[in-house]
């Protein structure tokens, strides 16, 4: 696992322009709905028939991260537009033999106008093409200790119905993430982080496994906030509250943060 990093919002939003092989362009708010599901899916594809997804956000925009979710991609790639044809980034992202449902992706940033992915064959052979989650992102920063103590919520928003009989009806309505985690010896760089994350007027992205799908013993991460997935739009609760630990200088500072999903 990776340290806890942080990114601005998705470039992939109401203002983007979307050319689709044959998924429904009205449906394209499924990839920026921050939502796993529904999903955006082609229309009478297989694997005969790559379905090319564009995306122009009408002016230049600088990133340097792809995130994409619940897809079923065995083949295919991900390009950006050059101003007169579509290049690999200086990481290449292309899928062959894939069996991922998530994926991940960092590279040297760049600012441009238009990205493409390029869906060949899906994991269930003539399937259609589906990804619940696409994200182009820049990062804020990534945390230089990771923090001492996290501690996931996953709050349910339901109503509990009384019936004729005196009994009750639950009903579910979804459920948001929510953390609250302490940084107990943060050196400056992550002083700074984090005042800037509590500066901003817009909402951040989450991503306390920093991008890993694996620990340090190279076990998946299954643990809920943990997970390869488990990336959030959050805002800050909490009050940006620096204390030097212990009342010494110079042995770290101690932030407690507390974050919700919007």
């Amino acid at each position: 696992m990776t340290n806890m990093k942080f990114y601005g919002l998705n470039a992939i939003d109401s203002d983007t322009s979307f050319t689709f092989t044959s998924a429904s362009t009205a449906n394209g708010t499924y990839l920026y709905d921050n939502e796993r599901t529904p999903v955006l899916t082609s229309v009478g594809s297989n694997d005969a028939t790559p379905e090319v997804w564009e995306f122009d956000f009408g002016v230049d925009v600088t990133f340097d991260s792809i995130y994409i979710d619940n897809h079923n991609i065995k083949a295919g790639k991900i390009e950006y537009w050059t101003g007169a044809a579509w290049a690999d980034f200086s990481t290449p992202i292309s899928w062959s033999g894939n069996a991922d449902t998530t994926n991940y992706y960092e590279f040297t940033e760049l600012t441009k106008q238009k990205v493409k992915l390029t869906m060949d064959t899906t994991q269930v052979v003539d399937a259609q093409k589906t990804v619940g989650e696409l994200r182009v992102l820049s990062e804020i920063g990534t945390l230089a200790s990771n923090p001492s103590e996290f501690v996931p919520l996953f709050k349910y928003k339901q109503s509990l119905n009384q019936t004729v009989k005196g009994g009750n009806v639950k009903v579910r309505f979804g459920k948001k993430f929510g953390a609250r985690f302490l940084l107990s010896d943060a050196v400056e760089a992550d002083v700074v982080l984090a005042e800037t994350l509590y500066d901003r007027n817009d909402s951040f992205y989450i991503y306390p496994s920093g991008g890993s799908a694996t620990n340090e013993d190279g076990e998946t991460l299954t643990q809920r906030g943990y997970r390869l997935f488990d990336m959030y739009l959050v805002n800050i609760l909490s009050n940006f509250e620096p204390s030097i630990k212990r009342n010494i200088q110079e042995i770290g500072t101690r932030i407690p943060v507390k974050v919700a999903e919007i």
